[in-house]
């Protein structure tokens, strides 16, 4: 798990376990809290072998947390069928 320091100095959870690379993209992200670029890894049964795939994460002010990767609500749940899916870090186009 990854924590951030608030100014107050309290902390609040920003990934889980499931991340495998974090790191603040460089664009500034929602009522001063940077977005992150992270990346997850799935097991593709289909090939056999497992794959990483980008996302951003940016901080929802009403749940007062990350939201789902690419503000995709059909991407928060860990590798599924969507998620598995998507194109991978190394084949991702644009």
């Amino acid at each position: 798990m990854s924590f951030a320091q608030c100014d107050d100095g309290s902390y609040i959870k920003v990934a889980d376990d499931m991340l495998r690379d974090v790191s603040v993209a460089l664009s500034q992200g929602r009522e001063g809290w940077a977005d992150l670029e992270v990346a997850r890894t799935c097991f593709n049964d289909a090939l056999g072998e497992t794959q990483t795939r980008q996302f951003r994460l940016s901080f929802d002010p009403a749940q007062f947390r990350y939201g789902p990767p690419d503000d995709d609500p059909e991407l928060a749940e860990f590798c599924s069928a969507k998620e598995v899916a998507l194109p991978t870090a190394d084949n991702k186009s644009g």
